[in-house]
C-alpha cells in the first residue's frame, strides 16, 4: 500500500507544485518549478524506512499484548 501511495504521490506532488509556482508566478517574474530525479528515489527510499520503522514497532508492541487478558477485562 505504502508504494502504491508513493507512485500516486509523485504525479499528484508534482501538479501542486506546478500549481503552486503558476499561483505565484505573475507578469514581472516566472517562478520555475522544478525538482531534480533522484529526489524522488531519496524521498520513496526515507518514506519505505519510515514505515518499516513504523511496522516494526507496531510489530513488537502486539506480540506483547495478552489477549486472553484483554477478552477478561472486555466481558466483564
Amino acid at each position: 500500500m505504502t508504494i502504491l501511495g508513493v507512485f500516486l504521490g509523485i504525479p499528484f506532488g508534482r501538479m501542486l507544485l506546478q500549481g503552486m509556482a503558476n499561483s505565484f508566478s505573475s507578469e514581472l517574474y516566472k517562478m520555475e518549478a522544478s525538482v531534480p530525479p533522484m529526489s524522488y528515489f531519496y524521498t520513496g527510499v526515507m518514506v519505505l524506512i519510515y514505515v518499516l520503522a513504523a511496522q516494526i514497532a507496531t510489530y513488537s508492541k502486539i506480540r506483547r499484548l495478552d489477549f486472553i487478558e484483554a477478552l477478561k477485562n472486555r466481558m466483564t
